[in-house]
């Protein structure tokens, strides 16, 4: 399950082992939860998350994927403190997984988008909100509200990841409505094309 709630896939290439893991809109606090926890003996060499957000920029359409350069928490924020430095919080992403999922995707003819991944614990809906991420990430090509957490855990856990996205609308044209339940049905047959591709390319 890949559209609604986000899906998580953990590799270990060496053992040819894949674990799939569900998260949710309450996943904030259970990552942070993770986060603190020691790091395991076992753990998984590469994380894939996959789900879907909502595109901000103007050339984006339904259904193309985005792949993360980088993922910002953009609700995070110092700023008494630390000025402008202090509004969000970033995580770089895998560049080799980047490229390979990337290749994997546009071998099936999905137009991809590369670049920064807004997310917050926040439905953005708002015309305010939409404003103040395009004030304060104004690179920022889609908004979601689970790769923060993600990135931050395999950030702290020194977990090579990037976060696939498929948009499911986008928020600055008016003709990008599709009824949801065809979304998920185009969205979830294609991310699991991707996620058998890319598991059969890491050989």
């Amino acid at each position: 399950k890949v559209a609604g709630d986000s899906a998580i896939l953990a590799i270990q290439p060496t053992k040819k082992e894949f674990e799939f893991v569900e998260t949710n809109l309450s996943k904030q606090a259970e990552m942070e939860k993770r986060r603190r926890e020691p790091r395991p003996k076992q753990y998984e060499e590469e994380i894939i998350n996959i789900g879907t957000a909502g595109g901000l920029k103007a050339e984006e359409e339904i259904l193309d994927a985005v792949i993360s350069t980088q993922v910002v928490q953009h609700d995070f924020d110092t700023s008494p403190i630390d000025g402008d430095d202090g509004i969000g919080l970033y995580f770089n992403a895998n560049e080799t997984m980047l490229e390979r999922a990337k290749k994997v995707l546009e071998d099936q003819n999905v137009r991809v988008h590369c670049g920064l991944v807004a997310s917050g614990d926040q439905f953005v809906a708002r015309n305010d909100q939409l404003e103040r991420l395009a004030t304060y990430f104004p690179n920022a090509i889609c908004a979601e509200m689970e790769a923060g957490a993600v990135a931050a855990v395999c950030t702290h856990y020194q977990i090579p990841f990037v976060v696939i996205r498929s948009l499911s609308d986008v928020a600055c044209r008016e003709d990008s409505e599709m009824d949801f339940t065809q979304y998920v049905v185009h969205a979830a047959k294609r991310s699991a094309q991707f996620v058998s591709t890319y598991v059969a390319s890491l050989g």
